[in-house]
């Protein structure tokens, strides 16, 4: 019926079929920083978002080192 058609969007089905992918948008919808970076990255040309993802490796790297 009309309930039907206003309510097109299948809840019983998970908007992304990869559990991966649905923890990462999880992520960064419940965190206002993740947000801004993810936001941000989006604009800047390829070799910046290399340089970024560069960095990010080298500190995540780092603190893994002082645990």
């Amino acid at each position: 019926g009309l309930d039907d058609l206003m309510n097109l969007r299948d809840t019983t089905r998970p908007y992304y079929f990869d559990e991966k992918t649905a923890k990462i948008a999880q992520s960064i919808q419940g965190n206002e920083t993740l947000k801004t970076l993810f936001d941000t990255m989006l604009l800047l040309t390829n070799d910046n978002q290399q340089a970024v993802t560069g960095l990010a490796e080298r500190l995540k790297t780092i603190q893994e080192q002082n645990v």
